[in-house]
């Protein structure tokens, strides 16, 4: 009995001395240690490995072909044996063929544009087919000499006629014009001539400005009405060559133009003037 009760109070010790551990151990649960997850660099930016492919601006559009004639200013052209005139004025075109014997009349249509001509192609209202070529380049009437800004074409039931066309006055009014002759002799003196598209004339003589008016024909020149400062000349020399040009330009009625940069003056007895084109007009007096 005495060995039970000792086995029991050994074992009642145990067990107490278990709980007085387990109560002073601390009350706390050790969390286990986490590395903290390094950060990852940022990626450095992405290299260009090849250079950017330029960019071109876009092609302009064509340009529509110049329209020839309105109708304020019509476009006219004519030639020669035998005699013909073409009148175009943006919605119809007008041919008098033949002397006048043969009238053709069309709508106007677009033109087909080259690098060195305008080209119509129209149906005629009697079902006819009409061929029209404008050429951008100097021609002289072959009856007149008269020059103008285009050489003309038409094709018809497989003739082909040939002319000039354009007003003479684009011709004129590009720019201005030096004397460098009167009857053949250089002025010893600067001489200019200017034209405007209204009919006026003016320029530098060799003492004196001068103003008037010039009318162009199919066939002439005409000048008029040509007045001029009056400042004494100092050099009887000059005097004298300024009488001769106002009187030689007054009498004008022919014009030539051997090519786009050459202008002769001729009167009915043979007097004439010649000059060269310079890039601005002289200034009015």
């Amino acid at each position: 009995m005495t060995s039970i009760r000792a086995a029991t109070s050994a074992a009642t010790l145990a067990l107490t001395l278990l709980l007085l551990a387990a109560c002073a151990a601390p009350d706390r649960v050790q969390e286990p240690e986490t590395a903290e997850s390094p950060q990852e660099p940022a990626a450095p930016p992405a290299e260009e490995t090849a250079e950017e492919e330029a960019i071109e601006p876009p092609e302009p559009a064509p340009e529509s072909p110049p329209e020839l004639g309105s109708a304020d200013e019509p476009f006219v052209a004519y030639g020669q044996e035998p005699g013909w005139m073409l009148r175009m004025d943006g919605e119809r075109m007008r041919l008098l063929a033949d002397y006048g014997r043969v009238e053709l009349t069309a709508a106007q249509p677009r033109p087909e544009a080259t690098d060195a001509a305008l080209r119509y192609v129209a149906e005629t209202e009697d079902v006819r087919e009409l061929e029209v070529v404008v050429e951008p380049e100097l021609c002289a009437d072959v009856a007149t000499g008269m020059p103008h800004p285009y050489r003309v074409g038409y094709q018809l039931d497989g003739a082909r006629h040939q002319g000039c066309g354009g007003d003479p006055r684009a011709l004129l009014t590009d720019g201005g014009w030096r004397i460098v002759a009167i009857d053949g002799a250089a002025p010893e003196a600067i001489v200019t001539l200017g034209f405007d598209g209204e009919g006026r004339v003016f320029g530098q003589a060799p003492c004196n400005r001068y103003t008037g008016g010039y009318r162009l024909t199919g066939e002439r020149i005409l000048f008029s009405g040509l007045a001029a400062t009056r400042m004494a000349c100092q050099d009887a020399g000059r005097a004298e060559a300024e009488q001769t040009f106002l009187k030689v330009l007054g009498q004008v009625h022919f014009l030539y133009m051997p090519d786009a940069d050459r202008l002769r003056l001729m009167t009915a007895d043979g007097h004439r003037l010649e000059a060269v084109r310079t890039d601005n007009a002289p200034l009015e007096p």
